[in-house]
């Protein structure tokens, strides 16, 4: 689904699997980490990143989950800083334009 695009029914089946097998840590926190994955490509980096900071401080296992998780977060901080300055640069060139 996130392949594919179709990002409603990701966060759909995302839900599901989470509720249904809650004793799966590390599948639950898998799917977390796709879902920040989707909340970047709707351009939601806030959401995104909640949602891994919430599995960087939920997260108790072993394996990949909390270096890929930080890995991501550092990613979408950095895309934040990034519109953040296109944002500033685009205002000012508004306030140049008008005067």
């Amino acid at each position: 689904q996130f392949l594919r695009k179709e990002f409603k029914g990701a966060t759909k089946t995302i839900t599901e699997l989470s509720n249904q097998f809650t004793d799966y840590d590390y599948w639950v926190a898998k799917g977390f980490i796709l879902w920040s994955d989707i909340y970047v490509k709707m351009n939601d980096l806030f959401q995104a990143k909640a949602t891994l900071q919430s599995v960087l401080e939920g997260y108790e296992g072993d394996g990949d989950i909390q270096q890929n998780a930080q890995e991501k977060l550092n990613k979408v901080i950095e895309l934040e800083s990034k519109n953040k300055s296109e944002q500033k640069k685009k205002i000012e060139d508004r306030i140049d334009k008008e005067n």
